[in-house]
């Protein structure tokens, strides 16, 4: 069988055009390729791949070498780039059901947020066995004492608090003895407290009650980790033990079901405060903080790793067009849609950064920044605030 010029299956004895006759048509059937019908699905295919073959058969029909041999280095030349072709078309063939297969195929959808965890300062699980234990007048000096206080059912002894600590809502009727720097020692010791618990971080705050000879229990409060051993260790004072053990179980429990895997194009700049209009340096959460790690547990990348060394820091506008964040959270209390609009405006100058770009800046409040029992709602609060 022979492919003539027009590129149709055809014998030897057809009638050829004079121009066009081949001189030895047994070398000219050596290299043509099988009579493989070519139907609508591979015509295409064969007519892209297999041109030079065609090309070749016709030189060989319009320049024959005078002994033959010209002819047959064509023709076998040919036919490898015949073979070559229908190769790649079977190739194109079999990738054809599996394109169709996998146009088919239902897209994935966005895989449903996970269900709000419970927020256990404001609804405690408390041991029966340890419901009158413990203290009865108790001070913090700290907002996140205070919300663990709450998470152990401590609420109802507390006798002093810092004016900022106000949750659980029903704390703010408890007086008020001073913050950090303008503690009321007067205050703390006429409310004769069994029990003082400030933090870690306040070392000076802590020597002055000593001095006092009041009853001082500090607690840590600088990484993820010591969330829960500030738990264990103030349910070890307040004789509340089993009652720490079961939140800490809690909580660990729904960190794991909240924690996402690792996604693309999620750098996230956490902004720890609003973020200024003008536009100015701002606070951010850097590698090592406890947001940094609630940033890993919802599955972003801090889009300051790698840029700083502490984790807090000021940072210049210039610093925030380097990083490109994806996604901008900030802290502020309270947030509207007015405000986020004064926001893309006031930050227009930095607007070739990704996250102004696609309108990707987010506000949770200002509480998030307390590293204490409600762990696993900041967790849930920036997984959705990062939601596409």
């Amino acid at each position: 069988m022979v492919l003539c010029p027009d590129r149709r299956a055809c014998s030897p004895n057809r009638a050829f055009p004079p121009a066009v006759r081949p001189r030895n048509t047994r070398a000219a059937s050596i290299g043509i390729a099988s009579p493989r019908a070519y139907n609508s699905d591979r015509r295409s295919c064969l007519a892209a791949n297999g041109g030079a073959n065609v090309f070749l058969l016709s030189a060989n029909w319009y320049s024959p070498g005078a002994n033959g041999r010209s002819s047959f280095a064509l023709v076998g030349l040919s036919a490898l780039i015949s073979l070559s072709a229908s190769l790649s078309c079977e190739r194109d063939d079999q990738a054809i059901p599996r394109a169709a297969a996998r146009a088919s195929e239902p897209a994935i959808a966005p895989s449903p947020l996970p269900t709000p965890p419970r927020d256990y300062v404001a609804e405690p699980m408390i041991e029966a066995s340890e419901a009158s234990s413990g203290p009865d007048r108790i001070i913090s000096l700290a907002p996140s004492i205070t919300e663990l206080c709450g998470a152990l059912g401590l609420a109802d002894r507390l006798v002093g608090r810092t004016q900022f600590c106000t949750y659980p809502p029903s704390v703010v009727n408890v007086p008020i003895v001073g913050a950090y720097t303008d503690t009321n020692l007067e205050a703390i010791l006429a409310a004769k407290p069994d029990l003082v618990l400030v933090t870690a971080s306040s070392p000076k705050l802590e020597s002055k009650l000593r001095a006092l000879d009041l009853p001082v229990k500090v607690l840590p409060d600088s990484s993820y980790e010591d969330v829960f051993e500030a738990i264990r260790e103030l349910g070890g004072v307040t004789q509340r033990p089993l009652t720490a053990r079961r939140l800490i179980d809690n909580l660990e429990a729904d960190m794991a079901r909240l924690e996402q895997p690792p996604a693309a194009h999620k750098r996230v700049l956490l902004v720890t405060g609003p973020m200024p209009i003008p536009a100015t340096g701002l606070h951010v959460a850097g590698p090592g903080s406890v947001l940094d790690r609630f940033l890993q547990l919802a599955g972003c990348e801090n889009a300051m790793a790698g840029r700083l060394e502490r984790p807090w820091a000021r940072i210049s506008v210039e610093q925030v067009l380097a990083a490109n964040p994806d996604i901008i959270i900030e802290t502020r209390d309270p947030a509207d849609e007015a405000h986020h609009d004064a926001l893309y405006r006031a930050w227009s100058p930095i607007a070739a950064v990704n996250a102004l770009r696609h309108r990707r800046i987010r506000t949770l409040p200002r509480w998030i920044e307390l590293p204490g029992p409600r762990i696993n709602v900041i967790l849930y609060r920036i997984v959705v605030a990062v939601r596409d």
